[in-house]
């Protein structure tokens, strides 16, 4: 094996995994369908660059990387943003539909007034 490809080899796989990850959390930030989707892919792709380096290192431990920390770190940092992303897309949606249910209830999906299921009294004050 070239003694240069099996050293640039890690570094690129944790490149590709940082710049998956971060693509991926710029997807997440763009509220389409789409975006949802190629986030997925990202991700996966991300997920594959960092398995890839676990092959290289597995296969020799004292494999002499340079960059490798600072990427790691770029990484950590763009997982930890993405999960507080995705935390707050969590609790957004959460909210929503509580507020949905709210300010629903009573009313039929057409939007007009449910009927009630039977006879209410009515209590009149007067004075």
């Amino acid at each position: 094996m070239n003694t240069d490809t099996s050293r640039t080899a890690p570094v690129e796989s944790l490149e590709n995994a940082a710049e998956a990850v971060t693509r991926a959390k710029v997807l997440l930030t763009s509220a389409t369908v789409e975006s949802l989707r190629y986030c997925e892919a990202e991700l996966a792709a991300a997920i594959e660059s960092l398995e890839n380096l676990r092959r290289h290192l597995d296969a020799d431990a004292n494999l002499p990387v340079t960059g490798v920390p600072s990427l790691a770190q770029r990484i950590q940092r763009d997982v930890t943003a993405f999960s507080a992303l995705l935390n707050q897309a969590r609790e957004f949606h959460a909210g929503l539909e509580d507020l949905s249910a709210s300010s629903l209830a009573g009313y039929t999906a057409s939007g007009a007034a449910a009927k009630t299921g039977g006879e209410h009294s009515r209590i009149e004050m007067k004075g």
